[in-house]
């Protein structure tokens, strides 16, 4: 993998109420922030740029854009996507 040490942060640990709508939503826009830092240390790391990934994925740059500045939610098999082509990136580099 691209990575070296990418942990999420521990507030993403803390209790929530998921019964506060503000609570819930404030809770899936951090999630969905550390996701898209988490997506962009990956892609730098394997020094691909938005336009080049968004091509591998089939997407836009601006759709990468959207998810590693955690504005747009990313479905499980979206970052299962990212991660297999970022992991074949890395692997081709060798």
């Amino acid at each position: 993998m691209c990575y070296q040490n990418s942990a999420f942060p521990p507030e993403l640990l803390n209790p929530i109420d998921f019964r506060d709508k503000q609570a819930r939503l404030d809770y899936e826009q951090l999630v969905n922030q550390q996701i898209g830092a988490f997506i962009r240390t990956l892609r730098r790391e394997c020094g691909l740029t938005q336009k080049a990934l968004g091509e591998m994925l089939g997407i836009t740059y601006q759709q990468i854009q959207k998810y590693e500045k955690g504005k747009s939610n990313i479905t499980i098999s979206r970052f299962i996507e990212f991660i297999e082509i970022l992991r074949q990136s890395k692997e081709k580099s060798f």
